[in-house]
């Protein structure tokens, strides 16, 4: 995986953003997201990259292992976090429907003014 990392870090890719994401990140995600809950992922971005590449949630959340045993149930969140009068786009809206029907793990945040 390291040389297919340092071949990628050098090409631009509009999804992708190697110079914020170090191997050990990279190692993580694909230790703690299930494949086929990338397969998903991709599919549905595949048939039509335009519409789809939007909206996707703002964060991917990685809880910490509990000790001694496995992640729990899920080894990663996905986050979508609105601040005060932000509403979720129809896209957004789209995509975490898609989520729950498939069960990937994610919800949304709002944050408030303290």
């Amino acid at each position: 995986m390291r040389i297919t990392y340092a071949r990628c870090i050098v090409i631009a890719n509009a999804l992708v953003a190697w110079d914020r994401l170090t191997l050990a990140e990279l190692q993580m995600a694909l230790s703690r997201i299930p494949r086929e809950h990338l397969a998903l992922v991709f599919d549905r971005m595949a048939v039509n990259l335009g519409v789809h590449r939007a909206g996707f949630p703002d964060l991917i959340l990685f809880p910490p292992a509990k000790a001694g045993g496995p992640t729990g149930a899920a080894g990663y969140e996905l986050v979508e976090v609105k601040g005060p009068g932000d509403q979720l786009r129809p896209n957004q809206e789209r995509w975490l429907r898609f989520f729950g029907e498939h069960g990937l793990p994610a919800r949304l945040i709002r944050v408030e003014r303290g």
